[in-house]
């Protein structure tokens, strides 16, 4: 059997939470099927990597698969990432 903490780090924490230069794999998208939707088609996908590139008030940067991508603290907050 698994630790709390260890399956808490399975699915990952969301990368609202990062700070700028902050990196790790995403592990899942969150939300309705529009939302998820939305993001995959930005290149959030489950095993890609991101990093946090700068934070304004909750709103993020981040930076994945050779792209820079704002986005804003609703949309930040489905991205679950494993960081590194």
């Amino acid at each position: 059997m698994q630790s709390t903490t260890a399956a808490s780090a399975d699915r990952g924490i969301p990368i609202s939470f990062a700070k700028a230069g902050d990196c790790g794999i995403i592990v899942r998208i969150s939300g309705d099927a529009g939302t998820r939707k939305f993001l995959t088609d930005l290149g959030f996908t489950s095993g890609t990597r991101v990093q946090a590139v700068s934070d304004v008030k909750g709103n993020k940067i981040l930076s994945v698969r050779g792209s820079r991508i704002a986005v804003d603290s609703r949309m930040a907050s489905r991205i679950y990432f494993r960081p590194e």
